[in-house]
């Protein structure tokens, strides 16, 4: 096969240049390899060939006709037409003379040059930049196009640029690039400043393409800046009444005007002074709306609401206040009732409490309270014994007495917070009084028991059944010292131990509260 191909290319080179057959002997035969075989227009055909040590240089011809010479083993040729092209290449060599003659040629190679298909490699815009923007001071704004790269083309970098009012300046804000094809956006988010008021912006893309690097540019677009600043809201409060009872529900709503679009958010403050700077914050009150219950204590109070206006990454607030006048009621009290009215509605078995044994001492008072429905277990199948009382506990047990006395039911709707519903009762009914506690969450001391429980029937409920005028540790200085005796001659209370130790400030405990609501209910538990 070789001899075959050597017979050929001394064929062809001996048609081309004439030799004479005597010169046989003298012929150089190299390979030649022209790649790629096929291209487009603009693009280069690379010739190698292989080197004869004895050439002084050699010719390049293409399609019989000689372009170049050269004196190396390689040659780059880029056609200028399309069409099918042939490559050779001829050797010359000093003969023993010193003359420079042809010594022989090399294969063919064809290419074939197809049209010119350069457009393919160009990006393209497929949605471009408004022509214009408006946007706050201090705000952020976002330039951005969609473009399609074919996925011929080569790296395409992009620059927004700032060209200033007038269109023609050429400051880049942001650069990138993009290297893979496909539609994809390309975005730029920056503050602008008062300075770039009516300047134009204009994406510049950058690529290669047939006659080297070449550039793509967008739409202009003109940015307006306003210069702003967040609006001071006006406040106005309005509510639903003005003079309340104490513990009384009551609303507050607030307005804020304002002719910008900033965010406006509320927060309610809440003083015994009239001055914003004596307030007190009050917790998780941030909606445009405040409901609440007026103090226990009579008196005038201030409720202010603080509206913010935020913008741009600013803020200013302003704020507006109201007041309401909490009032003295008289306590309502029924003309009749009767402890007849304390009957069983719940059923109760041994074991229903798992702490509470049918030989404790108090064993019979938690049947007692739960099958009237005075006291609640503290949770199912748990009573706590032990557990502390508050306050708030006192006054609900002490509401439920009263109501049951008069109406024959207790009632009650609770809300929030739980209790409110109680307090408001016990103010009304002569329970307790307006400023009497300060904190109903807080545990319940036995002088304060004394104190609820003693208002919640009427003193003809309360007969005297003995007559104690001496405990050791009650004197006409305790707290509630009219209370405590009552509840002892009513055989209510009957102390700690023989002497009738009360321990007016220890707290009380749900054993006791039950056997003293026990006696309460049913004077036939009552210790004579």
């Amino acid at each position: 096969m070789k001899k075959k191909v050597m017979a050929v290319l001394l064929s062809l080179c001996m048609m081309l240049t004439l030799v004479p057959v005597t010169a046989f002997a003298q012929l150089y035969l190299i390979s030649l390899e022209a790649y790629p075989s096929q291209i487009e227009l603009g693009e280069t055909v690379y010739l190698d060939w292989t080197e004869d040590y004895g050439a002084a240089y050699y010719k390049v011809l293409v399609n019989g006709d000689t372009v170049a010479t050269v004196y190396g083993t390689s040659y780059d040729y880029q056609p200028r037409s399309e069409g099918s092209y042939s490559f050779q290449i001829d050797v010359f060599a000093e003969t023993n003379s010193g003359d420079i003659e042809y010594k022989g040629c090399s294969n063919k190679e064809f290419v074939e040059v197809k049209s010119d298909s350069r457009e393919s490699y160009t990006p393209e815009i497929i949605s471009d930049l408004s022509s214009s923007k408006k946007v706050s001071l201090g705000d952020y704004v976002t330039m951005s196009i969609i473009v399609s790269i074919p996925s011929q083309a080569s790296t395409v970098y992009w620059t927004l640029y700032d060209a200033g009012q007038s269109g023609r300046g050429d400051d880049p804000i942001d650069s990138g690039k993009l290297t893979y094809p496909g539609t994809q956006t390309i975005s730029s988010t920056f503050k602008p400043t008062s300075d770039d008021n009516g300047s134009q912006y204009i994406f510049e893309l950058r690529y290669q393409g047939d006659s080297g690097t070449e550039y793509l540019h967008s739409n202009r677009c003109t940015l307006t800046v306003k210069d702003y600043s967040p609006e001071t809201p006006y406040v106005t409060i309005t509510q639903s009444s003005k003079t309340l009872a104490p513990g009384a529900a009551f609303s507050l709503k607030a307005k804020a005007n304002t002719s910008d679009s900033g965010r406006l958010s509320y927060q309610w403050y809440y003083s015994k002074k009239s001055t914003f700077s004596s307030a007190t914050k009050l917790k998780g009150e941030t909606d445009y709306i405040y409901s609440g219950y007026a103090p226990s204590a009579t008196g005038t109070y201030y409720y202010f609401c603080e509206v913010t206006n935020s913008r741009s990454g600013e803020s200013v607030s302003d704020w507006a206040k109201v007041s309401i006048d909490v009032v003295g009621v008289t306590p309502v009290v029924p003309t009749s009732g009767s402890m007849n009215n304390f009957k069983t509605v719940n059923s109760y078995y041994n074991g229903m409490f798992i702490d509470v044994k049918a030989t404790d001492w108090f064993a019979s008072s938690v049947q007692n309270a739960y099958q009237l429905d005075l006291m609640k277990g503290y949770s199912a199948n748990i009573f706590a014994p032990q557990g502390t009382f508050t306050v708030a506990e006192a006054i609900a047990a002490a509401c439920r007495i009263h109501s049951i006395y008069y109406t024959g039911t207790s009632n009650f709707v609770q809300g929030s917070p739980w209790y409110q519903v109680y307090v408001n009762y016990a103010l009304n009914n002569g329970i307790i009084r307006s400023g009497d506690f300060v904190n109903y969450t807080a545990n319940c001391s036995r002088a304060q028991m004394a104190y609820i429980f003693s208002n919640c029937l009427p003193a003809a409920e309360f007969g005297a059944v003995k007559s104690v005028k001496y405990l050791p540790d009650v004197n006409v200085n305790t707290p509630y010292y009219n209370s405590i005796m009552a509840l002892y001659n009513a055989g209510i209370l009957t102390g700690n131990d023989a002497a009738g130790t009360f321990k007016p400030y220890n707290s009380i405990t749900r054993a006791e509260v039950a056997t003293i609501i026990t006696r309460l209910a049913l004077p036939n538990t009552r210790v004579r």
